[in-house]
């Protein structure tokens, strides 16, 4: 009896040290840290198919993701520059982040895609955000012929005309009454 209680005390130690270990090394090392953080802390989405992005003539595909009872679907990762990010679009919204408040926190492992903050929580590390769609230069359309919904939109800081093209069937009933914080009046 003694020598079980003694292997699960140390068993339970070891467990213990080695979450520890994690949890400082998370916090310590930036890549480490958003692997963790998004894994044990965040969402997880499917890559379904891709979406076009026109910009610049140049045609580039991007992944979309999508998960059950979120407000948007995660399209990318995008290279804005100085960081690659996602588009998070639903049928009225192109949002765009800034990742230097910890939007930052997501990585991919096959056709899954693990990200910590996806606009879904009242506590968003993704501020300021921007909705692409309420400048009044940008549209929107849909294309009965394709079924596809495309969005026109100036993407900063270039100010060129971006035109992302997403298959209709990726926008489902259960986005409409997901909680989207970028659409809450008391924010």
């Amino acid at each position: 009896m003694k020598k079980t209680v003694k292997k699960l005390f140390l068993t339970a130690t070891l467990i213990f040290l080695t979450a520890m270990l994690l949890l400082g090394a998370a916090f310590a090392v930036k890549p480490f840290g958003d692997v963790f953080f998004s894994l044990f802390l965040g969402s997880c989405y499917v890559c379904d198919g891709e979406a076009v992005l026109h910009q610049d003539g140049r045609k580039t595909l991007l992944p979309v993701y999508k998960a059950a009872d979120k407000p948007f679907l995660l399209v990318g990762p995008y290279n804005f520059g100085d960081y690659e990010d996602f588009f998070f679009v639903n049928k009225k919204q192109v949002v765009g982040t800034a990742i230097d408040k910890g939007g930052d926190a997501w990585f991919r492992i096959g056709k899954y895609l693990f990200v910590l903050d996806d606009l879904n929580h009242w506590d968003v590390l993704r501020m300021p955000w921007r909705d692409y769609m309420s400048t009044p230069a940008a549209k929107s359309e849909y294309d009965t012929s394709s079924k596809n919904r495309i969005y026109i939109f100036p993407l900063d800081p270039s100010n060129s005309t971006a035109r992302l093209e997403i298959n209709g069937k990726f926008f489902t009933d259960d986005m409409l009454d997901a909680y989207n914080v970028t659409i809450e009046k008391d924010f």
